[in-house]
C-alpha cells in the first residue's frame, strides 16, 4: 500500500504509510521499552526486598538484646 501507483494511489499511499509507520513504531516500543520496564521494575523489587530483610533483621536483633 505504501508503494501504490495507478487509480487511487494517494489515498492507498496515504494509508500504507500510517500502517507502516504504526508497525515500525509499535516493534520499537516493544523491542527496546518492554524489556527497559522489565529491568528497572525488577531493580524496584529487588531493592523494596533487600529493605525489607534490612529491616527484619533489626528488629530481630534488637528483640535478641532486649
Amino acid at each position: 500500500l505504501a508503494l501504490a501507483s495507478g487509480a487511487g494511489a494517494g489515498a492507498q499511499t496515504a494509508i500504507g504509510t500510517s500502517v507502516l509507520g504504526g508497525m515500525v513504531t509499535s516493534t520499537l516500543l516493544v523491542v527496546f521499552f518492554a524489556p527497559l520496564l522489565y529491568v528497572l521494575i525488577h531493580r524496584t523489587m529487588s531493592r523494596r526486598g533487600q529493605r525489607s530483610e534490612a529491616a527484619a533483621e533489626t528488629a530481630s536483633g534488637a528483640q535478641a538484646t532486649g
